[in-house]
């Protein structure tokens, strides 16, 4: 693939920054310290079930399951869950990555998965085995594995993902407001937060816990816009590792 993305960023697909070599600069993986961070591309292959990007990924992420990391947290562009400005119950990319990427993710204990394209904000709960439509995240209640509450000591949003091998459960997060607006009526029934105020998504990894913070702009009384230093969104995830194997 060529571009001027691709003549400024040299993506590490060798392998030397940790994971498994994709030898491609579209999609490739790297550690950070003991979180593993793969980046799939799946505004192009992804779609079109390029097999040497999914025998890839399957290699990485078994891989990385073995090697036993903190945090296993993935990223592209189309999410497959969303009700911003693009709508994953309408569009066929969305639908794609609930029947391809979704899978993979749940098999090998992905915990985060980031992604963009709606411009918005929006934060799943714990989702397991959620390949259709949203209103199946309000009819099946299997498909949510666990679900965000107060912290009753800190007041904080907190959620336990107990275990971290096959099926334990995936936060799917939105994160699509750093530059514009959008719109959408936020209601999908996986998530447990959703708003369309722009802003830029910060995570803290500390052992077996992750802080998530969005940081954005700020909205008077009128809507209007009246900077840029609010604390859009404030959450814990928390694992458990005693049934990790």
């Amino acid at each position: 693939q060529t571009g001027p993305y691709f003549d400024v960023f040299t993506n590490p697909g060798d392998g030397k920054s940790g994971g498994v070599a994709s030898n491609h600069p579209s999609y490739y993986s790297f550690d950070y310290g003991p979180i593993h961070f793969v980046s799939v591309d799946s505004n192009n292959l992804g779609l079109n079930d390029d097999p040497e990007l999914y025998a890839w990924l399957e290699k990485d992420l078994a891989a990385a399951q073995k090697a036993d990391y903190d945090w296993i947290v993935a990223y592209h562009h189309q999410p497959p869950y969303s009700k911003g400005s693009h709508d994953s119950d309408a569009q066929y990319e969305c639908y794609k990555l609930r029947k391809n990427l979704v899978p993979m993710f749940e098999k090998y204990g992905v915990d985060l998965v980031l992604a963009g394209h709606s411009h918005s904000y929006e934060r799943s709960h714990l989702l397991n085995g959620h390949f259709g439509p949203s209103h199946e995240a309000a009819t099946d209640p299997s498909v949510i594995k666990g679900r965000w509450a107060k912290d009753k000591a800190s007041g904080m949003e907190t959620l336990v993902k107990r275990g971290c091998g096959p099926h334990s459960g995936t936060v799917y997060i939105v994160t699509g407001g750093g530059a514009i607006r959008g719109g959408g009526p936020l209601d999908h029934a996986a998530m447990a937060y959703s708003q369309k105020n722009r802003g830029s998504t910060l995570l803290e990894f500390d052992k077996d816990e992750l802080r998530i913070w969005t940081l954005g702009e700020h909205r008077d009384d009128k809507d209007d816009y009246a900077g840029f230093n609010k604390i859009l969104d404030e959450a814990v995830l928390k694992k458990t590792r005693e049934e990790c194997t």
